[in-house]
């Protein structure tokens, strides 16, 4: 009868698992998970980042579909240009009528 010592037993088990465990491969977790969210509903146009990419705060990750928002702000920057050059021709008009009363 052959006699093993505690420490060759719990290494001939142990070499079992070491071989095992080198076939597989490994999960990496991130650090941090974060759920993005935007305050309108859009479609997502491009994505700037590709999966496991590490992204610093303020960093652009995502561009959504402008197409209504771009025309809101273009016929809002319009009106307030338009609204501008209508005061600008009202005070010509009253200083006109102002010269006209002194004349």
């Amino acid at each position: 009868m052959m006699h093993f010592s505690r420490s060759t037993c719990l290494f001939a088990l142990a070499l079992p698992l070491a071989s095992a465990a080198a076939d597989h491969d490994c999960l990496i977790e991130a650090k941090q998970q974060v759920d993005l969210r935007s305050p309108v509903e859009a479609v997502v146009e491009t994505v700037q980042v590709q999966r496991g990419d590490s992204v610093k705060k303020g960093q652009v990750v995502a561009t959504l579909e402008s197409g209504p928002e771009r025309a809101a702000l273009d016929l809002a920057k319009s009106r307030a240009s338009m609204s501008g050059e209508l005061k600008s021709a009202e005070a010509r008009v009253e200083l006109t009528q102002k010269k006209q009363v002194r004349a």
